[in-house]
């Protein structure tokens, strides 16, 4: 079982897993809470790298990406608007 260190405190993970669940759901988050991003990596053995993998890819492969959706998207949002059927793959006239 592992421990962290946070604040000079040892936690294990039984002990957070507690504090979880005995932790009101409905409490408000105060205005001067600290984000776990500032313990930079002091939770990092909690979760494997699989769980919340860093971000990839670059903006200009994200902006290639959504341009194509958005002409697929127009394409089907015209064909239906034109009163066709593209349901099943083959565009027909619904009659």
């Amino acid at each position: 079982m592992s421990a962290i260190v946070v604040d000079g405190q040892v936690f294990t993970e039984q002990e957070l897993i507690e504090q979880a669940l005995a932790a009101d759901p409905e409490q408000t988050i105060p205005d001067d809470a600290v984000p776990l991003a500032t313990f930079r990596g002091a939770f990092a053995e909690l979760l494997p790298d699989w769980y919340m993998p860093a971000v990839t890819g670059t903006p200009r492969r994200r902006g290639r990406t959504m341009v194509f959706a958005g002409i697929i998207t127009f394409s089907l949002l015209f064909i239906n608007a034109l009163g066709l059927c593209i349901t099943y793959g083959r565009l027909e006239v619904p009659f």
